[in-house]
């Protein structure tokens, strides 16, 4: 049986895995976002770090936001 996340490429080759650490309060954060969207806080901190380096929300089709 398979365990965990499937792979995020498609393929059935494991996703390349980031891990860092965060101060508490940018856990509690985090953690509160994802509660408050259903989502896991790695799905939390994919979205954010997507944004960050690319300028555009994941699954967005352009570079421009909303101010």
């Amino acid at each position: 049986p398979r365990r965990g996340r499937r792979s995020l490429t498609g393929s059935p080759v494991h996703s390349p895995r980031i891990s860092f650490r965060a101060d508490p309060q940018l856990l509690e954060l985090a953690v509160k976002e994802a509660a408050s969207r259903g989502v896991s806080v790695s799905q939390v901190a994919r979205e954010a770090l997507t944004e960050h380096l690319t300028g555009r929300a994941p699954g967005s089709e352009t570079g421009s936001s909303a101010a």
